[in-house]
């Protein structure tokens, strides 16, 4: 069902992406799902910067023994040396193929601004969703 509702009101996956993703980022009751292992503290100004490091060839990602395969630690391919820790929900950003699509092309130069577009559309039409003073 919720899956089905932003296409309801026209707010597709490009869009919809961009407002899902900021808000995990924007999260104020946990604490941020994609962060730095090393060196603390970890702190991510975008979402760019975090699909970025998530979808980094140069990373491998393995669960953390106890966690029930929820949080997974990203491990650098060449030297083994931990460097982020991720639940699976992030996870999910890279290994869905539609999903890391938009994903790359939010990490590549320039993609902030896409997003940034995006993400502000997303918003908007969701606002806007329960004015009854505005015409649609």
């Amino acid at each position: 069902m919720r899956a089905k509702k932003p296409m309801r009101i026209r707010v597709y996956i490009p869009r919809t992406f961009a407002l899902v993703g900021s808000s995990l980022l924007l999260s104020s009751e946990f604490p941020p799902h994609f962060c730095a292992l090393l060196p603390p503290p970890a702190v991510f100004l975008s979402l760019a910067n975090l699909l970025t490091n998530l979808l980094d060839i140069g990373t491998v990602w393995s669960p953390i023994a106890g966690s029930k395969n929820e949080l997974y630690i990203g491990k650098n391919r060449t030297t083994g040396a931990e460097k982020w820790v991720a639940s699976r929900a992030d996870l999910v950003f890279g290994s869905h193929a539609e999903l890391r699509a938009i994903s790359e092309v939010y990490a590549e130069a320039g993609g902030q601004d896409q997003l940034v577009s995006n993400f502000v559309a997303a918003w908007v039409k969701v606002m806007d969703l329960d004015r009854f003073d505005v015409k649609k």
